[in-house]
């Protein structure tokens, strides 16, 4: 009896010292920060400019929340936190199956020792990142503390990296082409009566994450950050948001982000998230020479191409990193940059090679590129070229097709005037809706005054009915994929009708109630479905040759 005592209290200190050691390797040092005491207020006699918390202030355009931060990295963080608490938690939660999912459950104990295996994996992530961006990331949860929301400092940190190192979610129409974000940049010269230009449109969707991104979608934000010993800089993104998607800076050099997915990407100690990456550009450099070096410099996390803009040379480059290998191109003219590597450094990347052989997108370049050999004149002109829904070779592609430029599940489309320091948003998240104008050169001036902004761009004629039963639709076909992994085959095809009913022509509802049929032997419903999706464009290029084999046969 004394042996067994004797072991068990053996074990239980050996599992106690263990446990105790694991949660202190795995866990993140929190950095001790102040949040700047007062109350969140309106100016009684002009309430229309914002809440206001100290020199912070936010104020809304439409759907477009514009948030104005000022002072050191720890007061731009609780100012963040606090003005945006609730927004911010509700963003935090979207984004949390992108974290979980980068480790598997699968296996004997897979479920019971995921926790576990997530903080392990992820352990070294903070100490890649810049302490003064730890010091504002954490005063954005003191921020939010203060206005009675718990963000958690630890998924904080990660969510900074999830575009880098996260995975799609489970049941996510990204999940089949191994993406989260999908993105489309484009260069275009102007050339009018008022001067040479040079414009940028951006638009970018979020496939991976578990509502398709419409949380992001409904939430845009405008963040204008003049923090101390840096240079003052716009970035467009969501609530909670510490680096940059697309942004540009008070000397007119703006870096637009695509993440990428290469083979050489590992979680490892000493790596800069991309996005974080990409707000150090903004903050510290003032030419494309500048930026290019700093991104030759860094050891980055993931892989990503940076594209880089000079509004005021009318230059841009484009900077292709991972974490092993750099490319640098730099050119004039115009441009458009998609979710992959064009450089022949990358030629032997497998999950390169599988993910162009996947995805559409290089058809969407393509025709991109055939519209902006045309010359444009005003950024009127540019919206045109997003609102395209037509293949390279002339064909007219079904409203949510991935091949198409205009995407109906875009989170954000914006055009950048670099040259005159103008911004329009979509007040939709996709090309179609109306562009609110800003006037960048005011907001980054930060100064008193009436901004002067030039006129809005008019929504597209299209009805807008069409546009949200396909976000609709892809709600159900998250749901079908659930229900058909957990085996309930039934139920998975009614959802997946249901899908259909929403959106007859949409080429993803079309492929997987295609699928569900084939498995389920009912041939005759699975060759109708297979063949209308290869009639209107299959848009998945991986099933495309595995629907026309089986459709062959």
């Amino acid at each position: 009896m004394r042996t067994w005592v004797s072991l068990v209290v053996l074990l239980t200190v050996s599992l106690t010292v263990a446990y105790i050691l694991y949660r202190r390797v795995s866990s993140y040092a929190h950095p001790e920060t102040k949040t700047p005491k007062g109350a969140l207020h309106v100016d009684a006699t002009a309430p229309e400019q914002g809440l206001r918390f100290g020199e912070a202030i936010l104020r809304y355009e439409g759907p477009l929340g514009v948030l104005h931060t000022s002072g050191s990295v720890s007061e731009v963080g609780a100012q963040h936190g606090r003005l945006l608490a609730n927004q911010i938690d509700e963003i935090q939660q979207s984004l949390r199956d992108n974290v979980t999912s980068s480790v598997s459950s699968e296996g004997l104990f897979g479920e019971s020792l995921h926790n576990i295996r997530l903080r392990w994996r992820w352990r070294t992530l903070d100490d890649g990142v810049p302490g003064h961006q730890l010091v504002e990331l954490a005063s954005m949860v003191r921020g939010a503390k203060k206005s009675g929301v718990g963000l958690g400092y630890e998924n904080m940190v990660r969510q900074s990296a999830v575009f880098d190192v996260g995975a799609p979610a489970k049941q996510s129409s990204g999940a089949g082409m191994w993406a989260l974000t999908r993105g489309l940049t484009l260069i275009a010269p102007i050339a009018s009566e008022q001067g040479n230009r040079l414009i940028v449109t951006r638009t970018i969707a979020m496939p991976g994450l578990k509502d398709g991104g419409e949380t992001i979608r409904r939430r845009p934000l405008l963040h204008i950050s003049r923090p101390d010993g840096a240079l003052a800089h716009a970035s467009l993104g969501y609530p909670g948001l510490v680096g940059v998607l697309s942004g540009v800076n008070e000397s007119s050099l703006g870096v637009f982000l695509h993440n990428v997915r290469s083979a050489d990407v590992r979680l490892t100690r000493e790596a800069q998230p991309s996005a974080l990456l990409a707000k150090e550009v903004l903050e510290h450099a003032r030419t494309l020479d500048e930026a290019v070096a700093i991104l030759r410099k860094a050891t980055i996390l993931g892989s990503a191409v940076f594209v880089l803009v000079d509004g005021n040379t009318r230059t841009w480059a484009v900077v292709e990193r991972s974490p092993n290998t750099t490319d640098v191109r730099q050119d004039e003219g115009s441009a458009a940059i998609v979710d992959t590597f064009e450089s022949s450094k990358f030629k032997e990347d497998p999950m390169l090679d599988r993910s162009r052989r996947a995805r559409p997108m290089m058809l969407r370049q393509a025709r991109a590129k055939q519209l902006l050999r045309r010359p444009h004149e005003d950024a009127n002109e540019v919206a045109d070229v997003l609102r395209d829904q037509t293949s390279s070779t002339g064909a007219r592609l079904a409203l949510g097709h991935r091949a198409a430029i205009d995407d109906p599940q875009s989170v954000q489309s914006a055009i950048f005037d670099l040259s005159s320091m103008v911004l329009w948003v979509s007040e939709t998240g996709d090309a179609s809706g109306a562009f609110r104008a800003i006037d960048l050169r005011h907001e980054l001036a930060g100064e008193s005054g009436r901004p002067a902004p030039p006129p809005d761009i008019e929504a597209s004629e299209e009805s807008q009915g069409a546009r949200h039963a396909s976000r609709e639709a892809r709600k159900f076909l998250w749901r079908a994929r659930a229900a058909s992994n957990a085996g309930n085959r039934n139920r998975a095809r009614e959802l997946a009708a249901a899908a259909l009913a929403r959106s007859p022509n949409l080429p993803e509802a079309l492929l997987l109630a295609g699928q569900l049929a084939q498995d389920d032997d009912d041939e005759l419903a699975g060759r109708a479905l297979l063949q209308r999706f290869l009639e209107l464009g299959a848009d998945d290029l991986r099933a495309k040759e595995q629907v026309e084999a089986w459709l062959g046969r």
